[in-house]
């Protein structure tokens, strides 16, 4: 089973596990460690603030894995 939630601190190893598994042009993920970092870190905030701009992003998750 799948489910769609907020990214986590906790994926961005995973993140970035998927980019170097993807070839050019099947994502618009970053291939840079750096600016992942920092993707997954806007995202996870978004969800806990309450005003300002936000970056909402989510990760599809196999629930059995």
């Amino acid at each position: 089973m799948f489910r769609i939630r907020p990214i986590e601190e906790t994926d961005l190893e995973a993140m970035i596990a998927l980019t170097e598994q993807t070839g050019l042009g099947f994502t618009n993920l970053p291939k840079n460690a750096k600016r992942m970092q920092t993707l997954v870190s806007q995202g996870a905030a978004s969800f806990h603030q309450k005003t300002g701009r936000a970056f909402y992003f989510f990760v599809l998750e196999e629930q059995e894995s």
